[in-house]
């Protein structure tokens, strides 16, 4: 038998177990992306940590077999979670737990990045803690979020009740100005004299409704004064306040700022959590990635050509992206659902002057920022890569304008 044929046995064998371990390899490798993919799809499909509405019913289910020693600290830790919707979810179900402790979570939740759960914390605390609530409300008139003003002045006109004042919800507009200033009502809202002067400060809002409901409430409390309405003209509104300025001069010595009230003003967020990165091709085909804007604000803002609220808020961005490029504010469109795709997206913007980069926002990225599903929902990332606000619904410039003055100067 010739010498090489017992070397080649040793080498078939070498053969078939480097194929075996290959194979083995390979198995163990696809059984461990196979668990990440069952994973991550049983994070995508965890209602508790989608979006308001979802968080909210799991929440509940949740809560239901815990002993109910253990509901209170489940929420407080709730506060702090990840998931926006969840800590929205937490504040809102400590409406109901007139302690402490639940007062200051949901002060504290004031501070949080997420526009929705800064406006149901404004909506809440006053339910738990009176003087508190209060407090919060009169800081929250003067926010930079018109949303948030909004909310405040909402919740100062509602009746003195706490299941009424529970029934607003973070999308409720002001639909009606009857519970403040209709004649005959006997409505006294939960605004009263130690308001008035947050309240005369409210005339100059440039929003129109947070003026009008600052008027209703300073006629209802004080029983003096003019009125107007919002299908009133700008020159009915002007001599409106302007009368209620000239009463001020009169009679602001009966409206002392109370100590408890003292030193009261616009109170920022706080809160900052990594930005997910992304790397996204835009329509003019270049890359865009958040890696690559470190040292940058960057505005994200994921709309669709679609969408009516969106198309309202585009002029807005364009403003913000035109006065604010050249100091480091990069606004990124991420358009959702776009039937026309890329090349469709690119003519809407050419059509509606639109300048600022444009991209299709991936399933991926929706996920990784949020659960995102309805529009439009923008977020603003500081220089180092960190969310400090998110906005749910459409924003006016003034809104995007002082965030991006405070992100910038930092």
């Amino acid at each position: 038998m010739p010498p090489s044929t017992p070397q080649k046995l040793p080498a078939a064998k070498s053969r078939r177990r480097i194929t075996i371990a290959f194979t083995l390899l390979v198995f163990v490798a696809a059984a461990t992306l196979a668990s990440r993919w069952v994973f991550n799809l049983a994070q995508e499909h965890d209602p508790l940590h989608g979006d308001s509405e979802e968080a909210g019913t799991a929440l509940f289910d949740a809560m239901k077999p815990m002993k109910e020693g253990d509901k209170l600290p489940f929420l407080l830790k709730s506060v702090h979670d990840n998931s926006a919707g969840l800590r929205y979810a937490a504040v809102d179900s400590l409406g109901v737990y007139h302690t402490k402790e639940a007062a200051d979570a949901i002060e504290e939740s004031f501070r949080d990045s997420s526009s929705v759960v800064r406006q149901r914390a404004v909506e809440t605390l006053h339910v738990v803690d009176p003087v508190r609530g209060m407090r919060l409300l009169l800081e929250a008139l003067q926010d930079d979020d018109t949303w948030i003003r909004q909310a405040a002045i909402t919740q100062l006109a509602m009746p003195r009740s706490a299941e009424r004042a529970r029934s607003v919800t973070p999308t409720t507009k002001l639909a009606t100005d009857k519970s403040v200033d209709s004649e005959g009502s006997t409505v006294t809202p939960l605004a009263d004299q130690r308001a008035v002067p947050f309240l005369i400060r409210a005339l100059d809002d440039q929003d129109e409704v947070v003026a009008r409901y600052a008027v209703a409430l300073l006629h209802r409390i004080t029983g003096q004064g003019s009125n107007f309405r919002s299908r009133d003209g700008l020159a009915v509104r002007a001599r409106s306040i302007a009368s209620w300025k000239s009463w001020w001069i009169a009679n602001s010595a009966n409206y002392p700022i109370v100590p408890e009230f003292a030193n009261i003003s616009a109170i920022n967020p706080t809160r900052a959590d990594p930005a997910p990165n992304f790397d996204l091709q835009d329509t003019e085909g270049q890359r865009v990635r958040l890696s690559a804007e470190r040292g940058h604000v960057v505005l994200l803002n994921f709309w669709g050509t679609w969408c009516a609220p969106c198309k309202m808020e585009a002029p807005g961005l364009q403003r913000l992206h035109t006065e604010y490029h050249d100091r480091g504010l990069v606004v990124v469109g991420a358009a959702v659902s776009e039937s026309k795709g890329l090349q469709g997206l690119k003519s809407w913007c050419a059509e509606h002057g639109l300048t600022f980069r444009q991209a299709l926002a991936t399933p991926e990225l929706q996920q990784a920022y949020g659960h995102v599903e309805e529009v439009p929902i923008s977020v603003m990332i500081d220089k180092k890569g960190m969310i400090r606000y998110r906005w749910e619904g459409d924003r006016d410039y003034a809104t995007f304008h002082a965030a991006a003055e405070r992100l910038l100067r930092e």
